[in-house]
């Protein structure tokens, strides 16, 4: 009991934390975002649930999501700065953590910002975490409101990239844009169930 209430408290604290400013307003409001890039070295996949998806296409996915709010917004005529990413973590709410005490699937990862003209960091890498859209309850409302580990995974890359957006540019942001603009799907598979008795069904149905 004491460690679900732990969780729970960590996810309210980190919602609550997890939306000014990544920077001086003054500054961010003479730029514009000319060029953006996003690593995932550090990234070993997505955790949580069931769901299989490289680094390389996280990679390529949040890219895109970055794009499309943030590329070529800004003050026009302001000064051009890359925007860099450097993704620690994907981690998706499974059903069963739902279930139990409720959550958050999260990205984690730093973020930091230069100037292209003179190659001034007007942001060093600053860690952030966001969370996909709405806390998921416990009980089986909460575990049924995931949806798919794919459909989970999307909500969860689009609501990163709204808050990256959000926290650099303020109301420069860009708003109604999709993490999957061409409507294209994340390239997943779904892992194969565990053999091996009914034990090893355990990890299997904590993860769906």
């Amino acid at each position: 009991m004491m460690k679900a209430l732990a969780a729970i408290c960590a996810a309210v604290l980190l919602s609550a934390c997890a939306t000014g400013p990544l920077m001086d307003p003054e500054v961010s409001s003479r730029m514009v975002v000319q060029d953006i890039s996003v690593s995932t070295s550090s990234l070993s996949g997505v955790s949580g649930r069931s769901i299989s998806i490289p680094p390389s296409q996280v990679q390529a996915d949040i890219s895109r999501a970055l794009a499309a709010r943030m590329r070529g917004r800004g003050m026009p005529g302001g000064n051009p700065v890359q925007v860099s990413v450097d993704v620690q973590r994907v981690a998706l709410v499974s059903p069963g953590q739902s279930l139990l005490i409720g959550g958050v699937s999260t990205v984690s990862a730093t973020v930091s910002v230069a100037d292209l003209s003179t190659g001034t960091v007007l942001l060093p890498a600053t860690e952030m975490t966001a969370t996909s859209e709405g806390w998921a309850p416990g009980g089986i409302i909460g575990a049924s409101s995931r949806g798919t580990p794919e459909q989970d995974y999307q909500r969860t890359v689009a609501s990163f990239a709204d808050a990256v957006a959000q926290r650099l540019l303020g109301a420069n942001a860009a708003s109604g844009a999709t993490a999957f603009s061409n409507g294209r799907s994340p390239q997943t598979t779904t892992a194969a169930p565990a053999t091996g008795g009914n034990n090893a069904l355990r990890p299997s149905a904590w993860q769906m």
